[in-house]
């Protein structure tokens, strides 16, 4: 409750008129802090497209000149919001091992 409190209190005047509008199902859950940062990235992020968030992680490749560390790097970037779960590491190898030019 106190961490909620202390939250709202630092993310300033607009996100809290907006913390406001928020849906939650109990009052609880206004207390509850990570409650109030779901609704928060609920409506920072909205829905996600799975399938179009895989296919463009499918469909990146390694550009001429690029450092295998900043395609490394961006393809986790991809796969975070993929929703591979356990799979993510042994998918994120599958692209290296499988990408094209």
């Amino acid at each position: 409750m106190r961490r909620a409190a202390v939250f709202l209190a630092c993310v300033g005047n607009d996100a809290y008129q907006l913390f406001q509008t928020l849906y939650f199902e109990t009052d609880e859950d206004r207390q509850n802090i990570d409650k109030v940062i779901d609704a928060f990235e609920r409506y920072c992020i909205g829905e996600v497209n799975i399938t179009y968030k895989r296919y463009v992680f499918h469909r990146r490749v390694q550009e001429v000149g690029e450092t295998f560390d900043a395609f490394m790097a961006d393809i986790r970037r991809l796969a975070r919001s993929c929703e591979f779960g356990a799979l993510e590491e042994s998918i994120l190898r599958d692209r290296i091992v499988s990408c094209e030019q």
